[in-house]
């Protein structure tokens, strides 16, 4: 299976959106191995590795991971370049990750493009270390040298995607361009611009019981009024006992995104909106997932883990 994936991964006619819904297919039945096998394959090309690497941040990351429990995760020692991690020292306000003056906040640019070789794909890779150790030491210790004991408290990503070729005639098809859960999602009233506050990875719980976050979605394609919806399931198990790969479908909500008595202009190329204060009731620990769809057309999905906090 391994070799299977990293072949078509390989094949140069397959574009960033391709790469993408094929690791979502093969997501299921590919192991840790698998995974791992294609970070460490200089021949997959590094749009797809980036994928692959925040799939695994975002699938098995914890927030009481150790550094080097982190570079393991992502095979950091096959491709992380010190020249591409710096420390974050200056705010703008626009972080993924909380910032506090007490911790550490490091960015990577995620095997960033070559000059002139046509990617243009980026992936910004952020997580906050506990303490302020030095930047060489947490180099190391993604690496499987010293200083991989100090704690990481949370991840977070930026991810910018090259721009779609339009096609001949027609509207442009309506996708999913970013898809975030977290603490608070704020959108400054001048730039309109949103800053992401505490990116959830895991949400500790106390089963049974209800949390609250918020959801940043970013769109492309929007071509006028459009109504969204989004669903999130929690795990589930079929009649004999087998785990239900659809899951169990625990809440669903309708987002419409303008009317044709309020449109002015012709709709962003982009738009970018924040679902404050979902409140979601989970009967279960483990994976759960959500996702977008435009009618039956699912644009995205977003998998996380709810913790049980009961005993904490």
């Amino acid at each position: 299976m391994a070799l299977d994936l990293i072949d078509a991964l390989r094949d140069a006619n397959l574009d960033l959106p391709a790469a993408r819904a094929l690791l979502d297919r093969a997501a299921s039945s590919t192991s840790r191995d698998a995974w791992l096998a294609i970070l460490r394959d200089r021949s997959v090309p590094q749009p797809a590795r980036r994928l692959v690497i925040r799939r695994l941040v975002e699938a098995e990351g914890r927030a009481d991971m150790t550094v080097a429990e982190l570079g393991a995760l992502v095979a950091a020692d096959a491709w992380l370049e010190p020249a591409h991690v710096r420390p974050v020292s200056v705010v703008n306000g626009k972080l993924p990750v909380q910032w506090l003056a007490d911790d550490l906040i490091v960015a990577i640019d995620v095997l960033p493009a070559e000059p002139g070789d046509g990617d243009r794909h980026r992936l910004l890779f952020y997580f906050r270390v506990a303490g302020q150790p030095e930047l060489e030491e947490v180099i190391s210790g993604l690496c499987g040298g010293p200083g991989g004991g100090h704690a990481v408290r949370e991840v977070g990503f930026f991810e910018s995607e090259p721009p779609r070729a339009e096609p001949a005639s027609g509207p442009r098809a309506l996708s999913l361009g970013s898809l975030v859960m977290c603490r608070r999602a704020l959108c400054d009233s001048q730039t309109g611009m949103h800053s992401l506050i505490d990116v959830i990875v895991e949400l500790p719980v106390r089963l049974p019981g209800a949390a609250m976050f918020d959801i940043y979605v970013q769109l492309h394609g929007i071509t006028g009024p459009s109504a969204l919806t989004l669903d999130v399931f929690g795990p589930a198990l079929t009649d004999d006992g087998a785990v239900d790969p659809d899951g169990e479908l625990l809440t669903s909500g309708t987002l419409t995104l303008g009317t044709a008595a309020t449109a002015s202009g012709p709709p962003p190329p982009a738009l970018g909106v924040a679902i404050p204060n979902v409140t979601v009731g989970f009967e279960h620990a483990g994976e759960h997932r959500l996702r977008v769809r435009t009618g039956d057309l699912v644009l995205g999905e977003l998998r996380f883990q709810i913790i049980d906090a009961s005993n904490g």
